[in-house]
């Protein structure tokens, strides 16, 4: 028996091994992710002009550090000249994206050097979080959503997932509140924003009243769940 005789045995030894781990499914659950973000960015290559394209890369590598958040990046997206409905669907992609890895790897994850340490921290965050903002423990998938939503500091899919663990939510009911949380607020975010800047470049005072409305409209909500916060706080 030579060499090549004992390679379909060997598949067959490891693709067995793999199913009795369950390594084959973590495999893959580990590297869907990557493919869909190497798949998409790929994509964007091949169908964007080169301007368009360092642009778009360049606000989705600003968002994955902190304080940078969908409410700073997607309208210096929009303000460069980028299509609203672009800028929001490439922050919507890295937050589907970071979702499905930890709703898949969570606990490997935290297994990893320095990384784990990471998560870790962003637990702790998360707890706070929680603690300021009791609604999304109470809503559930509802605050989920509305916590993805609304453009707060730190309230990208990394902490969100890690809220739903702590919450006790089903991952993939996370993972769809996530998502629909991220397209309605990316989307909403980014048409305001094109809102701003197409009044800039019609008329700079008509510009100024824009952005005015929208930073007034965004101190109302601001003050009412200020409000809100206070009127569920508890006594003592």
């Amino acid at each position: 028996m030579n060499l090549l005789d004992t390679i379909p045995r060997w598949g067959e030894y490891l693709a067995n091994k793999l199913k009795q781990k369950g390594i084959g499914v973590r495999l893959i659950k580990f590297t869907i992710p990557f493919i869909i973000a190497a798949g998409v960015t790929i994509l964007m290559y091949l169908t964007l002009d080169g301007n368009t394209f360092v642009k778009i890369g360049f606000a989705m590598s600003v968002y994955f550090f902190p304080p940078a958040g969908k409410e700073s990046v997607i309208p210096l997206a929009v303000g460069w000249g980028v299509h609203p409905a672009l800028a929001a669907s490439s922050i919507i992609l890295l937050d589907v994206v970071t979702a499905l890895f930890l709703v898949w790897n969570f606990d490997f994850t935290k297994k990893v050097p320095l990384v784990g340490g990471a998560i870790e921290l962003t637990e702790d965050k998360g707890r706070r979080v929680l603690e300021k903002r009791t609604w999304v423990r109470r809503f559930a998938f509802t605050g989920l959503v509305l916590f993805v939503m609304v453009p707060f500091q730190g309230s990208g899919a990394v902490v969100a997932s890690i809220l739903g663990r702590i919450i006790g939510m089903d991952p993939y009911k996370v993972f769809i509140a996530i998502t629909t949380g991220s397209v309605i607020g990316c989307f909403s975010v980014a048409y305001f924003a094109d809102i701003v800047v197409s009044a800039f470049k019609s008329s700079f005072a008509l510009g100024v009243c824009s952005l005015l409305v929208c930073i007034l409209a965004f101190g109302i909500a601001y003050v009412v769940y200020r409000k809100k916060r206070g009127e569920n706080a508890p006594i003592g």
